[in-house]
């Protein structure tokens, strides 16, 4: 079974973590269940498009698992990044995906 796009998810994400100019390019795509604790501060350094970071695109064997953002430091995306459905993401530092 495909997961569908979360749109409500991906809007309401972008918007605020990047502010209204950037969210609406919808640098996140954001896949199923999905549930964001704490944003905190997400920096792109790779040109910005739609789809740089997609989020919860693959099958997980548990039925009712939830991809998950607890940021309280500094996501640095430096390229083209994916979470799996399910992954789970806890930052209190400084991390760089891509």
């Amino acid at each position: 079974m495909k997961k569908r796009i979360n749109r409500l998810a991906s809007y309401v994400f972008n918007i605020k973590a990047f502010g209204w100019r950037t969210g609406v390019k919808l640098p996140v795509i954001i896949y199923g269940p999905f549930k964001c604790y704490s944003i905190g501060k997400i920096e792109i350094k790779c040109p910005i498009k739609r789809g740089v970071v997609v989020i919860g695109t693959n099958q997980c064997d548990v039925p009712y698992s939830h991809s998950i953002i607890n940021n309280e430091g500094v996501i640095e995306i430096l390229g083209k990044t994916y979470l799996n459905f399910g992954g789970k993401i806890k930052n209190t530092g400084r991390i760089a995906f891509g």
